[in-house]
């Protein structure tokens, strides 16, 4: 196959985040072209984008191979694969061979099981600003083996389509008009690849109970998706909370990442204090201390003394979009509660215990 290199190099850049640097399989550290697109898999996910000049073309592109490309001096690119599997890579002055695979080999796996139950539309932008603004509550560490703490819940409630992500300490959840049903848990990672992608325009939402696959006019992402029920979240914030405070947000951004800087035990808890139109944020530990003040939107409507972590805060409020942030309360050992956004965004961060 002939390929422009440019486009060859960005299309290579979108599908080589999905291959992962271990695996039991040296076929799925490659990158597959098939019939007129660049395939990589891990085994949980598939990334495939279309690349001109590749159709009806079937090869493997190993790592060195695909490392090599971007640095060849040419703006086209001939690349081959001969039966007995010798990749060829041609370009200005660069000849190079490479050992490769049987391309029959590559495992196509989550392509066979995407048999879709529930075929669905999207705006894709809206779809992915929902995931943004909910992914940072999610603990997909590999350590946290509860697939509903490692992935986004997805699901239609009424005429809402409706996002949530949580963790032990927080719990994040926007919706917005949709009438479609949906229900699905989707691993964070996948969400994140997703993100990455930037669709544009309609995107295609095809389902089952083990896979989800996304399909715009030059993609097709397939993920395995999580197994079990998440909790009944929208219970925890249709509670009403009697105390608010209104905050700018930036100031609070600002304050928080000065407070991180000067705190020297992460165990220390850091002190939130709302008094009238005032909010305080301190830390004491034995090598440092530091107290800020920020001047509040109106009147806390009670006062409060909380402990919290400054780093999960500072997660949630990064993810809501407007600058006018509401607080919700129910004193100091009740959960913080963050609304603001189009997307009616609610951000929950469980409190730190303060000693007397």
């Amino acid at each position: 196959m002939k390929v422009r290199k440019k486009e060859l190099v960005d299309k290579i850049n979108m599908v080589k985040g999905v291959i992962v640097s271990r695996t039991t399989l040296p076929i799925l550290q490659c990158i597959s072209v098939r019939e007129g697109y660049l395939i990589a898999s891990n085994g949980e996910m598939l990334l495939q984008v279309e690349l001109q000049g590749s159709e009806g073309e079937s090869l493997i592109l190993t790592p060195s191979a695909y490392a090599l490309i971007p640095e060849i001096d040419s703006d086209e690119i001939e690349i081959t694969q001969d039966n007995k599997q010798q990749l060829s890579i041609k370009g200005g002055k660069t000849i190079s061979r490479f050992a490769s695979f049987d391309p029959e080999t590559y495992p196509y796996a989550l392509k066979e099981e995407s048999k879709e139950d529930t075929t669905v539309t999207v705006d894709a932008e809206d779809f992915t600003e929902a995931i943004k603004q909910v992914i940072w509550a999610v603990d997909d560490r590999k350590d946290e083996h509860r697939p509903m703490m490692r992935s986004i819940g997805i699901e239609t409630r009424g005429e809402m389509l409706n996002f949530c992500g949580i963790s032990n300490a927080q719990l994040a959840w926007c919706q917005y008009p949709y009438n479609e049903k949906m229900e699905m848990a989707l691993p964070a990672t996948a969400a994140r690849r997703l993100v990455d992608l930037e669709p544009q325009g309609k995107l295609v939402v095809a389902y089952n109970s083990k896979v989800v696959k996304f399909v715009t006019t030059d993609m097709i992402m397939i993920a395995r998706l999580g197994e079990g029920k998440f909790m009944n979240y929208q219970t925890v914030f249709n509670n009403p909370l009697p105390s608010e405070a209104k905050v700018n947000k930036t100031d609070l951004l600002k304050a928080l990442k000065r407070i991180i800087l000067v705190r020297q035990n992460e165990q220390v808890p850091t002190v939130m204090t709302l008094k009238g139109d005032v909010m305080s944020i301190a830390v004491n530990d034995t090598s440092a201390q530091m107290a800020e003040d920020i001047a509040l939107e109106g009147q806390a409507t009670q006062e409060l003394r909380i402990g919290m972590n400054p780093r999960l805060v500072l997660k949630a409020l990064k993810a809501i979009p407007e600058e006018a942030v509401t607080i919700k309360y129910d004193g100091a050992t009740m959960p913080l509660y963050m609304t603001g956004g189009g997307f009616a965004l609610k951000a929950l961060t469980l409190p730190v215990h303060l000693n007397k």
